[in-house]
């Protein structure tokens, strides 16, 4: 084999590699150019909407909270010095609590799922 061979076929070797690298190099650049975008450019915000809602849920939590405060401070008021009376209304607050915080997190779970039917079936 004469060296014009060697060289050829080195050649042949290193070129689909030379290719493969000078495609990566002007892709890359392309790509530098490109930016991110909001999802808005769908028209549709949905981080707003799942920040709203949430803030909903929120608004609708404290009112909650605030009434069931009154009414523990009225059911305490009512049973006077009855120790009975004040651990039933205590053991009673405890457990509205526990339920409100529950639907407080089943609404902020409702946020993130809106739209998320059947999908037109």
């Amino acid at each position: 084999m004469n060296i014009w061979n060697r060289h050829a076929q080195r050649l042949s070797r290193l070129l689909p590699l030379a290719a493969l690298l000078v495609v990566l190099a002007l892709s890359s650049l392309t790509l530098v150019h490109c930016r991110v975008v909001d999802e808005r450019v769908t028209g549709v915000d949905l981080t707003t909407a799942a920040g709203d809602c949430i803030k909903q849920c929120k608004v609708e939590f404290q009112e909650a909270m605030k009434a069931e405060r009154a009414r523990h401070k009225q059911a305490l008021k009512e049973c006077g010095e009855d120790p009975i009376c004040r651990e039933r209304e205590n053991e009673r607050y405890r457990n509205r609590v526990r339920e409100l915080e529950e639907l407080l997190r089943q609404c902020r779970m409702g946020c993130y799922n809106e739209g998320s039917g059947t999908g037109g079936r």
